[in-house]
């Protein structure tokens, strides 16, 4: 599993929580101090799960949180000597956005991509997350596709056949593809 990366959604357990990994590597300049990480709701920096001392293998470091559903909650990791406050330590990573809820799989046609032609209301909202094609988490927003969307539905084509682009001008579906008339 990889670790927690910024506006990344956890999908909760039937108890309304998930296990978050969090882990990364210790600068050089720090080798042999105390790894503490702790996560933190974002609205008023509640301290959710309190410093906790991290597990460290060589020039490694990871912590597991079990976090409640809801969010936005962000993660900080510290480095300290040995009986050091915590508070003081370096901070050596930070990841934010993180939230635990509901995963929902989104697949339609080009209207799923939000190229709408009427105007609409409808605001980018923290806590309403893409998993962008190109493998990245981010605040979701229209339209949710870029160029990376293309290549993906090339993939799709070669697998499955023609894929239409509906909201896509021809001149860029020439560039990348030749398709047969839909």
């Amino acid at each position: 599993m990889k670790s927690a990366c910024d506006y990344q959604i956890f999908q909760q357990n039937a108890h309304g929580r998930a296990l978050v990994p969090f882990y990364g590597v210790i600068p050089a300049e720090h080798s042999g101090k105390v790894i503490w990480a702790r996560a933190l709701r974002e609205d008023d920096t509640l301290d959710v799960t309190g410093w906790r001392r991290c597990a460290v293998e060589g020039d490694k470091w990871r912590i597991d949180f079990d976090l409640p559903a809801g969010g936005l909650y962000w993660l900080e990791a510290r480095a300290q000597e040995e009986g050091g406050a915590v508070e003081w330590g370096i901070r050596i990573a930070r990841v934010s956005h993180i939230g635990v809820g509901e995963l929902f799989i989104l697949a339609g046609q080009s209207n799923m991509a939000g190229y709408a032609r009427d105007a609409a209301f409808d605001p980018p909202e923290l806590g309403v997350h893409l998993y962008g094609n190109n493998g990245k988490w981010s605040v979701a927003a229209h339209p949710l596709t870029g160029l990376a969307a293309f290549f993906l539905l090339g993939a799709l084509r070669a697998v499955f056949g023609p894929v239409g682009f509906w909201d896509v001008p021809a001149t860029a579906q020439d560039a990348l593809f030749s398709f047969p008339a839909v």
